[in-house]
């Protein structure tokens, strides 16, 4: 949505905004954002004991969670690496993708252990 739609759907609210009111248009708790303008992503200004937050500034925080991260150039490197889950253990290993050492007994392609007498408590 651009800044003119926002503004139009925002047009009911006061252009300085309680704590409440932006936790309705935001359909969150007020907990959140009183964490949110802790963490400084919606700035505000105390008035008195309560906080009033901008609706221009409310505007500005709807769009940047519009704007999609941008994708990264670095090569995808999670290839490399096996997940593997023992059935019987639960039990989750890291290993590489290399097949070129040898299977010894009781190891599968990737060098994980078979456990087949293992058995999980819980």
């Amino acid at each position: 949505m651009n800044k003119k739609e926002y503004s139009k759907m925002l047009s009911s609210y006061p252009s300085a905004m309680k704590a409440a009111e932006v936790a309705e248009v935001l359909r969150v708790s007020t907990k959140t954002v009183y964490k949110l303008v802790r963490e400084n992503r919606i700035p505000s200004v105390k008035v008195g004991r309560e906080i009033r937050i901008a609706k221009s500034e409310l505007i500005n925080y709807l769009r940047q969670r519009d704007v999609k991260s941008p994708q990264t150039s670095e090569p995808d490197n999670t290839q490399k690496y096996v997940w593997t889950l023992a059935n019987l253990c639960g039990i989750v290993r890291v290993g590489h993708n290399t097949m070129t050492h040898q299977n010894t007994k009781g190891e599968d392609d990737y060098g994980c252990q078979k456990n087949t007498g293992c058995k999980r408590s819980g």
